[in-house]
């Protein structure tokens, strides 16, 4: 639930209108569809929640990760949640079917990529997606994925850094230069971030013996 507005439930890819005072619950619509092959669903399943926010412009969010995938962000519009960006690692979407990154020599297996929505059209191209091998001094060499998104849609990685957006779009839409992150708590092993609404961080660390 957005705390911001308690009348919905976002839960197995569906929004649910509800009356807490009542106690009465009806589905009201699906979350996201994907529209082609290529583009990214939301983690909206029953074991991958989607956390849903109000952000400080006003706009609802979006934002799951998943064990596989690095995480999406998305934006609302109407009634459906639009993908706007997404991490993820090159063997999980051959494994989920994306067309576009099965071409090995291009998207090298076992490999981190960023995907941003550029076009507005939510449909991964390939001027779109850039590899994730920049981190700032002392982090791993790889992000896998942001494990949070604040209202500032500041994006928090396990690896101990933070991409700020440079700009807001009127649609909604946050724009980053994730070739220059900025350094923040390093995590060891795996590790998880959240950061509360008065900015404090809690970090959760568990052993990670890959590379």
């Amino acid at each position: 639930m957005d705390p911001e507005q308690p009348d919905e439930i976002y839960c197995d890819n569906v929004i649910w209108k509800v009356d807490l005072e009542k106690k009465t619950w009806a589905p009201k619509s699906t979350v996201w569809r994907p529209k082609d092959p290529n583009s990214p669903g939301l983690f909206a399943s029953h074991f991958n929640g989607l956390r849903v926010f109000t952000a400080k412009n006003g706009k609802q969010y979006g934002f799951g990760v998943d064990e596989h995938l690095g995480g999406v962000l998305a934006v609302r519009e109407g009634d459906i949640f639009k993908p706007i960006l997404m991490f993820f690692w090159t063997y999980a979407p051959k494994k989920i079917g994306f067309p576009i990154t099965a071409d090995l020599s291009k998207y090298p297996d076992n490999g981190t990529y960023i995907w941003v929505d550029r076009n507005n059209d939510q449909i991964m191209q390939a001027e779109e997606i850039t590899p994730a091998n920049l981190s700032p001094e002392g982090a791993k060499k790889y992000f896998r994925y942001f494990s949070w998104v604040d209202k500032d849609l500041n994006l928090w990685h396990s690896r101990g850094a933070v991409n700020r957006p440079l700009r807001i779009l009127e649609d909604g839409r946050p724009e980053y230069d994730f070739s220059r992150p900025e350094p923040s708590v390093s995590v060891p092993g795996l590790g998880s971030e959240t950061v509360d609404d008065a900015g404090n961080l809690y970090a959760l660390s568990v052993d990670d013996t890959q590379p």
